[in-house]
């Protein structure tokens, strides 16, 4: 299916790096934070939630290293004022993110809860090129 996808994006002009890469992300029963998606070198494009999430606001942290402290990731507004990335969410949801948004982020991203989840959740982190 994949060949018959390139092939198909190749006969339409189309560059087969444009379409996103997908990396499974969980966060663990009664945890907040997810394991690591390391974007190598792409943009962080978009966050697909099960239905069964029990949050309905979380965050992103990145970091340049895989054992480096994690930084909250922030964008400047309209207005110019700093403003923290977050992600309102529901059940069963796909968040797509603003080129500006997500233009600080390192190579290491996480998601990260408000609340503890219920159960072991897994996240679909998308990554590729605008």
């Amino acid at each position: 299916m994949k060949k018959l996808i390139v092939l198909l994006a190749l006969l339409a002009g189309i560059n087969y790096a444009q379409f996103p890469d997908s990396i499974a992300v969980t966060i663990d029963s009664l945890g907040v934070n997810s394991s690591i998606a390391d974007l190598n070198g792409e943009k962080l494009l978009s966050v697909g939630f099960p239905a069964t999430v029990t949050s309905d606001t979380f965050f992103v942290q990145t970091r340049q290293t895989t054992t480096g402290a994690w930084q909250n990731v922030y964008y400047t507004g309209s207005t110019g004022s700093k403003t923290r990335l977050i992600i309102l969410t529901q059940a069963s949801s796909l968040v797509s993110f603003h080129p500006d948004q997500t233009f600080h982020i390192l190579r290491y991203v996480r998601i990260v809860a408000d609340d503890a989840e219920a159960d072991d959740r897994t996240l679909t982190v998308y990554k590729g090129n605008y």
